[in-house]
């Protein structure tokens, strides 16, 4: 499935700013960071721009 995701017959790409997930079930089960977790829909998945800071070592050489 490496490299072949969007191949994949259950899973759908898309690009979005935000999605909003909808459900008639009351819990929904996720895995978050590895753990599982239940939360109750609608769930709101937005993208935060600049939301993360990322330190780089400056490298002396290059590769």
């Amino acid at each position: 499935m490496r490299g072949q995701l969007e191949q994949t017959p259950d899973v759908y790409s898309f690009a979005a700013n935000q999605v909003k997930i909808h459900s008639r079930a009351k819990k929904l089960t996720l895995a978050i960071d590895g753990e599982l977790v239940q939360v109750k829909p609608p769930l709101t998945i937005a993208v935060e721009r600049s939301a993360l800071n990322v330190v780089v070592p400056y490298a002396t050489t290059s590769v």
